[in-house]
């Protein structure tokens, strides 16, 4: 598909006398207009034609890949061209018309993502990653009239306090950090979450996820809710959230006793939620599972339960589920986009293996509610969905 605005900079291109006028118009109107450029697909009513564009501006560039939040591994599978002679490069795709998703450009970088690599192997990739300088955010949102509660909360800092802590980890064999949110006030409280992921919680890769909560607890939606970010640093990430470590005795077996014994948290297992999203959802369903039962709720937005250490099979973790299930009166909310379709390796798509594995909570009778939508594999989407979640599992009881 080439978009209809291309095509028509085509035109005006074979037509003109000044090329170099002509493309410098046409990015004055894209500046204006804002990107990514998006129009309507002749009969077709549920999507619509999008247009990822990027400027050569040094005039050396050789191909940029789109990445981000529509693909979650290989942005070489999703080149944007040159239109020749020209600095533009383009990539239109066709998405359902009220997407929500990130996205960012991959210029001059080969290769593609690998689950069995730890992230920090991989950071000279993702480094290189850029924002769209059309649009800063990179927020591609056709539908912004939904939930803009939710949308204006992750921008407004939390106005509660956040507290470092250190345990040492026999099970991990050396320190890890982990930090508390407290909301404001001195009222009861009436749940905790416990997060992967943790260092999120500082905003440093993605929009702190206790912006949210807070505004769900002041908006009285959930009661007072405290939160335990469990710091997965990037060394040793992927092998922690694949169980090639075992992460779930650390955190049932270490980190809730540490925690609670500084803090007098709920200990009820109904008002205790574990959480993660990509490889920390993965985490927190198979910590929800471990014997200890702390936790009587999970929300796992876009699990990476597919995901197993390198020799696994991908589809081994719905069989270690079924042989070590949680206690029946567990809660879960699985979440997972309808652009989560990307693939690496033989291993099933995130859309395909969240579904599955909800099959597979039926099967043993759990309660599972299953969210999906438009929505691609990022912080925002991944924000949105967690804040439905909680809403569902943690309705307010003041």
């Amino acid at each position: 598909m080439v978009g209809e605005r291309i095509e028509a900079l085509r035109a005006e291109l074979a037509d003109g006398d000044d090329p170099e006028q002509v493309v410098s118009a046409f990015w004055t109107e894209v500046r204006a207009a804002g990107g990514p450029l998006v129009r309507p697909i002749e009969g077709d009513s549920t999507g619509v034609a999008v247009t990822f564009l990027w400027r050569d501006e040094t005039g050396t560039t050789e191909h940029v890949g789109l990445a981000g939040g529509i693909v979650l591994s290989d942005w070489e599978q999703h080149l944007l061209r040159r239109l020749p002679g020209t600095d533009v490069f383009h990539l239109t795709l066709r998405l359902p018309r009220d997407t929500r998703t990130t996205y960012s450009y991959a210029p001059d970088i080969r290769g593609h993502w690998d689950p069995w690599l730890e992230a920090a192997d991989q950071w000279e990739k993702y480094s290189r990653f850029v924002a769209d300088p059309i649009n800063p955010r990179s927020l591609l949102d056709l539908d912004p009239g939904r939930d803009p509660e939710l949308v204006a909360a992750l921008t407004r800092p939390a106005a509660g306090s956040l507290h470092e802590h250190t345990v040492t980890s026999e099970v991990l064999a050396g320190d890890r950090r982990y930090w508390v949110y407290l909301p404001p006030g001195n009222d009861p409280l009436e749940n905790v979450i416990w997060a992967f992921d943790g260092a999120g919680c500082l905003g440093r890769y993605m929009l702190p996820p206790q912006n949210l909560v807070e505004h769900l607890i002041t908006s009285g939606s959930i009661g007072r809710t405290a939160m335990v970010f469990i710091d997965n640093p990037p060394e040793s990430r992927q092998a922690e959230v694949t169980f090639a470590v075992p992460l779930d005795r650390f955190v049932c077996e270490e980190l809730v006793t540490d925690v609670r014994a500084r803090y007098e948290f709920p200990t009820a297992r109904d008002r205790n939620v574990v959480s993660g999203h990509s490889g920390g959802g993965e985490a927190a369903i198979l910590s929800a599972a471990h014997e200890s039962a702390h936790f009587g709720h999970v929300v796992a937005t876009s699990p990476g339960i597919a995901y197993m250490a390198r020799g696994h099979e991908p589809r081994e973790f719905y069989e270690r589920f079924r042989s070590n299930p949680p206690p029946p009166d567990t809660r879960f909310v699985l979440a997972v986009g309808e652009l989560e379709v990307d693939r690496v390796y033989d291993i099933p798509s995130l859309y395909t293996a969240t579904h599955e594995f909800a099959s597979v909570l039926r099967e043993l009778d759990l309660d599972v509610d299953l969210l999906t939508g438009p929505y691609g594999h990022d912080h925002f989407s991944s924000h949105i969905l967690f804040a439905h979640g909680l809403m569902q599992l943690l309705r307010s009881t003041t």
